[in-house]
């Protein structure tokens, strides 16, 4: 029986260990969701086996009792998709050894370059496309004090970086391009950049901020009601600096705003609305 050596790292010859080389050297088929970039690795490998993909269970495991096999990671994630994971679970399940080669990988290099706290960090891994569960994925993270990671595209980038100075304010940021050059700055700053994908951002976690209590935060919002803020312009302004999701805001700002006009909402006793004339 063979084993499944599961190989992370680039894609680029030069940038592969020692220990990777020697192995993609000697086993007689590969497995890998990128059949174009694995096929180019493993002819400069001088040993251009066949190529399978994740999904491919049971023809992996066939070849598995004839020999070794290379499962190829790359290093544009920080973990392997979910076809890869479930291939894993069936390879060990079925007795075959897994062994793991390690190399290394570009959030975490994007992490380390940044500068930014890498002792605990928030994985998130690719935004969803959607606005609206993109929104409601941010508005759960958006107290979070650990570095953030963020991979893509998708979305857009200029999406991504709209959605996220919306949920979580202006922040220090470094975007690692796709020519593996790291930018510092910030997220407003960003906007006005242009960055080549796939990238990965680096974001600041929430800094030496207190949540505000919600009679602070009601007052805030009737101020600026009373000045003649629309309510989306309310949960943008106020969201990062109160420390409340924005979409929480947003729901205070519409209650108060119904409360503002029940008084004009009321009917008299003759069946005519109250202030009408």
């Amino acid at each position: 029986m063979g084993s499944l050596y599961v190989i992370g790292g680039s894609r680029r010859w030069e940038a592969v260990t020692l220990r990777a080389r020697r192995i993609l050297q000697q086993v007689s088929f590969a497995v890998a969701q990128d059949a174009e970039s694995a096929r180019r690795l493993l002819a400069q490998s001088g040993n251009p086996v066949p190529i399978k993909t994740p999904a491919e269970q049971e023809a992996v495991l066939g070849a598995l009792r004839q020999g070794d096999g290379a499962l190829l990671i790359g290093e544009e994630r920080l973990g392997p998709a979910d076809s890869v994971q479930r291939l894993i679970r069936r390879v060990a399940e079925q007795g075959f050894s897994v062994v793991a080669v390690p190399g290394p990988s570009r959030p975490l290099t994007a992490l380390i370059l940044s500068g930014l706290p890498a002792d605990s960090f928030v994985y998130l891994g690719l935004l969803p496309p959607e606005p609206a569960p993109r929104r409601a994925l941010l508005d759960l993270i958006c107290e979070e004090r650990r570095t953030l990671l963020v991979q893509g595209p998708p979305p857009p980038l200029s999406e991504a970086l709209g959605s996220l100075l919306d949920a979580l304010g202006d922040r220090p940021l470094a975007v690692l391009d796709a020519q593996d050059a790291l930018w510092r700055g910030t997220l407003r700053r960003a906007q006005a950049e242009t960055f080549a994908g796939p990238w990965v951002l680096v974001i600041s976690g929430q800094q030496g901020m207190v949540r505000w209590e919600e009679a602070r935060l009601r007052a805030e919002i009737e101020a600026r009601l009373a000045q003649g803020a629309s309510v989306k312009e309310i949960s943008r302004q106020l969201a990062a600096p109160s420390g409340w999701p924005r979409r929480q805001v947003y729901r205070l700002a519409v209650e108060l705003t119904s409360v503002d006009l029940a008084p004009a909402q009321r009917v008299g006793t003759s069946g005519s609305a109250v202030g009408q004339a």
